[in-house]
């Protein structure tokens, strides 16, 4: 399903402004990238429509850009269009807001765990979703933002049977930057999103609970896959690589888990 299909204006000229966007890309291919706890960066922005262009082909590039985060000053600071800046000085300006809420079709429910982030008080109580149409410089997008906690945003998209073909996991903050739940959970079920490359750093946090719960309750059978790094690169003074993905067959989840963590380095920091 395409994402912008759950979604509908929040009041009439939003709904208005939102028909609008959705006629001028009713014949483009909805290619997401998914960027969880990006706060107000917007590194993803600039390296997928400039350096990127030699190892990935033009036409699949990411059509839209996913951003989350929990913590509502975030999001209201990019709403407001508050000193945004990238890492290197360059001024990121919001040209243009829809508000958005969910159609009531859409499955799942927004629900932030305590658990699983430092300052839950200044999480939202609802949903709040946006579709921002941001320049950088000469560089135009369009970054659909979710006022949503990760793990939380991940179960809408398996729900929906949304498809997510770039994932980013840099600087989440499960350090001192209020994330208690690392994205790195979905590290399993790449193929429940049929993700094709991942941006990542060398941060890992399992938690075998997380991981087997979501397994259990959405009655997911991901499939084990191997990763040919393609590059290496900093991203906002982070070491990052991109991996794309090659799926194998599925066999059983023990074993299965044994070849996806074998993509990535042996250091948990954290978890069960």
């Amino acid at each position: 399903m395409r994402i912008t299909n759950l979604l509908e204006g929040a009041t009439d000229d939003d709904n208005n402004s939102w028909v609008n966007y959705l006629d001028s890309v009713q014949d483009q291919k909805e290619i997401l990238l998914w960027y969880p706890s990006s706060g107000n960066d917007f590194t993803d922005v600039l390296n997928f429509t400039s350096q990127d262009i030699d190892e990935i082909n033009y036409n699949n590039k990411p059509t839209l850009f996913i951003h989350n985060d929990y913590y509502k000053d975030t999001y209201f600071n990019i709403s407001r269009g508050y000193k945004l800046y990238t890492n290197d000085g360059k001024q990121v300006e919001i040209k243009k807001e829809i508000k958005l809420k969910f159609k009531l079709n859409t499955k799942g429910e927004y629900l932030v765990k305590e658990n699983y982030v430092d300052f839950y008080e200044e999480s939202f109580t609802v949903p709040y979703i946006s579709l921002f149409e941001v320049t950088i410089g000469y560089i135009e997008a369009k970054i659909l933002y979710f006022g949503f906690e990760n793990i939380n945003l991940f179960e809408l998209f398996i729900l929906n049977s949304i498809k997510i073909d770039f994932l980013i996991k840099v600087r989440e903050g499960c350090g001192l930057g209020g994330n208690r739940m690392s994205i790195t959970q979905v590290y399993f079920f790449l193929s429940n999103l049929k993700v094709k490359y991942l941006i990542i750093d060398n941060e890992i946090h399992w938690n075998n609970e997380v991981i087997n719960l979501l397994r259990s309750k959405y009655k997911l059978m991901p499939k084990p896959y191997n990763t040919t790094e393609l590059r290496q690169y900093d991203w906002s003074g982070f070491e990052v690589k991109k991996l794309k993905i090659k799926y194998k067959k599925k066999s059983n989840f023990i074993q299965d888990r044994l070849i996806i963590e074998s993509n990535f380095p042996d250091t948990v920091y954290f978890g069960n």
